[in-house]
């Protein structure tokens, strides 16, 4: 190959491997969704009741194993992926971009769990542990 069909056939490599990351955008699009719709109706001003609609969104998204062993996807996914193929050009992005939406991401997980609504992390990490969860720890 001439160094230009080299060229040529790298982007399409590139492309081909931003179309692949799409489900995994819309996965965590989705997830931030409900993880942001939750925290900012806290008050519940939208006259419903969303506390846990980013744990349920998670877990929508999580693969499952059947009674027989198999693992298959969670609920949601296959509609996101049909999304994401239908609107691939949406999500069609370079490698730095995947991986500034996963650092993004990451800190925003962070910080929710910091964060928690009556979690003190700090505090909890400093609680010594009790005598009886020691010992069931030494039994594991």
């Amino acid at each position: 190959m001439s160094v230009e069909e080299l060229r040529i056939a790298i982007k399409d490599i590139q492309n081909d491997l931003g179309k692949r990351g799409a489900l995994e955008i819309v996965k965590m699009g989705w997830v931030n969704l409900f993880k942001t719709v939750e925290q900012v109706n806290e008050d519940g001003w939208m006259g419903i009741n969303t506390v846990g609609a980013g744990k349920v969104a998670q877990n929508m998204v999580f693969d499952r194993q059947t009674p027989e062993g198999d693992i298959i996807p969670g609920p949601a996914v296959p509609t996101l992926a049909e999304f994401a193929t239908k609107y691939s050009h949406w999500f069609s992005t370079s490698v730095e971009w995947r991986l500034g939406f996963m650092i993004v991401n990451t800190f925003s997980e962070i910080h929710r769990i910091n964060t928690s609504a009556g979690i003190n992390v700090a505090a909890a990490k400093s609680t010594p542990i009790s005598k009886e969860t020691a010992e069931l720890a030494k039994k594991l």
